[in-house]
């Protein structure tokens, strides 16, 4: 099959820009992949915030219960009501934002904590109208519900966090990923580009360089080397129209040589058949003064 120089040429602008092509579908699809964790991440980030916030609110609303205790201020029962509509608010946004069965259970489990513990102040109101005192009240009913729902909320930040650190060694990893594959990818178009491209002129130039030595030898008269005829694209036609005018021209020296050794055998018998009319012209000279010297003597 015939392969043409511009096809190799074209081959080998071909291979490198398969590859660049290769690279960059390699870059987006993991940009892509690393774009889908990062979202993840993002959303981590939000779970863990709304965790840390719903901890937060918990302090405080801590914080109105006590008082509330000690002060016996129905304002404190509002704000305590507050806080825990954050926390609930909070809790709503995790779940919103968790896609696994962990987080579903963990998130319903805080919101169940969290409706019993909103309605405790509740219940130290009509423990109060009872007359109850206020460290019996904080003891049996107060007792661990603080402690409960801070556990809950604490495993809704642990999962977050856990999620949090496997998408991201993840994306790292990804990243890390496509960084070399990148390097590796470019190495190879480099490598082939050079190796491709050296073996391409050295081909051309080894064709070149053997129709140059014939032309030399040529040129010096030697109509006997031809040059080598190492490929078939136009390089190697041009070797072989060079052989074919060396064989036209070798043809026409030998017939011109055929031509000259007849015209030289000629010549020596046009020679050969002058000196015999020669001879015979002295002879009959020599008998044409023999006759008129006896025609004298008569």
């Amino acid at each position: 099959m015939k392969m043409s120089l511009s096809r190799k040429l074209y081959g080998l602008s071909g291979g490198i820009l398969a590859i660049m092509i290769a690279m960059i579908v390699l870059s987006v699809v993991g940009l892509s992949y690393s774009a889908r964790n990062t979202r993840g991440l993002g959303e981590d980030v939000e779970q863990r915030e709304a965790s840390m916030n719903s901890m937060v609110e918990l302090g405080l609303a801590v914080e109105m219960y006590k008082s509330y205790l000690i002060h016996n201020d129905q304002s404190f029962v509002q704000q305590f009501h507050e806080h825990t509509k954050k926390i609930k608010d909070d809790i709503e946004h995790y779940q919103k934002l968790g896609d696994g069965q962990e987080e579903k259970e963990a998130s319903t489990s805080a919101s169940e904590i969290l409706e019993s513990y909103d309605h405790m102040i509740d219940n130290v109101l009509k423990a109060q109208a009872k007359k109850a005192d206020v460290k019996t009240i904080d003891n049996f009913i107060g007792k661990g519900a603080g402690d409960q729902l801070r556990e809950a909320l604490q495993k809704l930040d642990d999962i977050a966090t856990k999620n949090y650190e496997t998408k991201r060694d993840k994306v790292n990893g990804t990243t890390t990923m496509l960084r070399w594959s990148m390097v590796l990818s470019g190495i190879v178009a480099v490598l082939f580009g050079i190796i491709a491209s050296t073996l391409v002129i050295r081909a051309i130039l080894r064709s070149i360089q053997s129709v140059r030595a014939a032309a030399e030898m040529m040129s010096k008269g030697d109509l006997s080397s031809e040059a080598d005829v190492l490929s078939n694209d136009e390089i190697g036609e041009m070797a072989q129209s060079f052989n074919t005018m060396i064989q036209n021209v070798r043809r026409v020296v030998q017939q011109i040589n055929s031509s000259t050794a007849t015209l030289a055998s000629s010549s020596e018998e046009l020679s050969s058949t002058s000196e015999e009319l020669s001879k015979g012209s002295n002879e009959l000279a020599t008998q044409a003064e023999q006759v008129v010297t006896a025609m004298t003597e008569v």
